[in-house]
């Protein structure tokens, strides 16, 4: 026996889901407020950055000091900056 689909209820069904679908969205919010430059919208899709950041607790092994470190401790002898610069920009930090 040759069993044929019924297409009337699929139809029907799928015409349902449709008007049910489009029955329940909402429309997307107005933006408020500061919005962002489309400069930080570039650096944001850029996807990388880099901080270079040390200081005297860099010195002391700690996270976190409690401000009583000796600020004579900073004294990078050996810092090359020149290097790091050529580093980051290979690496595509501009």
């Amino acid at each position: 026996m040759d069993k044929k689909l019924n297409m009337k209820p699929c139809i029907l069904t799928f015409s349902l889901f449709l008007v049910m679908a489009t029955c329940f969205t909402q429309v997307a919010p107005k933006p408020y407020g500061a919005l962002p430059s489309k400069a930080q919208l570039n650096w944001q899709e850029m996807g990388m950055y880099c901080l270079i950041h040390f200081g005297v607790d860099t010195y002391t092994d700690k996270e976190w000091g409690f401000g009583d470190e000796d600020p004579s401790i900073v004294n990078p002898a050996n810092f090359d900056l020149i290097y790091k610069r050529k580093n980051y920009l290979t690496c595509k930090f501009d």
